[in-house]
């Protein structure tokens, strides 16, 4: 694994690492029935029951959802976004997306208006920021109908006992100090495979979703699925639909 130099800012690291991993990332990272094509699965019923005509996907990389989703009759609108040029142009070149489905853009900052889009989709973004709510946050603003979060769930994440414990130290608020110790005073981690990666889970941002939208469904889209016992250890990765209206 690659040393990381405390002297260089996040995103310093971040764009040396995607431009690197640009014509890779697709080999590495998008397999046919994994957790996010699962997710673009019931996206897609969503988008049928709420008759989404918009849809905007931030950070989406390669343009994995956005090709899916261009091939939806259904669909008038399709952009992308993405903060990496490099994952862009592979996008470009590579998934023939167009360039005006395709534009540069922080998650934390988006250049659109409010409600510009009826849903607003994220899937595997959260966890690479350092604060994903303020990301949240810009995806229900930019929504007019709903947001979707594929992403991951740390309390899913390990063998029982170490699941327990997770979800027992966040509850005293002692987590985010154990993290901190663990990553050696970082905050995130980092491997070749993932990139920077902080501990996050979807559940974090259930706060905020409920505040703002009348309905939030967690959907697992990786693990045993087996929900009827406690759904925040049974899964490793989840689907959040969040309704506004």
């Amino acid at each position: 694994m690659r040393k990381i130099s405390k002297e260089r800012t996040e995103e310093a690291i971040l764009k040396e690492y995607y431009h690197a991993l640009a014509t890779k990332y697709d080999t590495m990272h998008v397999h046919q029935g994994d957790e996010h094509y699962t997710a673009l699965n019931f996206v897609m019923a969503f988008i049928n029951i709420l008759e989404i005509k918009s849809v905007f996907e931030v950070g989406c990389g390669t343009g994995r959802g956005i090709g899916y989703l261009l091939k939806e009759k259904c669909l008038n609108i399709v952009v992308g976004a993405d903060i990496s040029e490099d994952m862009l142009r592979v996008g470009f070149d590579k998934h023939n997306i167009p360039k005006s489905s395709l534009v540069r853009a922080d998650a934390i900052s988006l250049p659109f208006e409010q409600e510009s889009f009826d849903a607003v989709l994220a899937m595997g973004l959260l966890h690479h920021l350092k604060d994903p709510n303020r990301a949240v946050k810009e995806m229900l603003r930019v929504a007019k109908k709903a947001i979707f979060i594929s992403d991951s769930n740390r309390f899913g994440q390990g063998r029982t006992l170490k699941k327990i414990a997770k979800v027992l130290l966040f509850k005293i608020g002692a987590w985010k100090l154990i993290d901190y110790i663990k990553t050696q005073r970082r905050g995130y981690s980092f491997s070749e495979g993932d990139g920077i990666a902080y501990s996050y889970s979807v559940f974090d941002s259930f706060p905020i979703l409920l505040r703002t939208c009348s309905k939030v469904i967690s959907i697992p889209t990786m693990g045993n699925g087996d929900l009827s016992t406690f759904p925040l250890l049974q899964a490793p990765h989840f689907l959040v639909c969040a309704i506004k209206r």
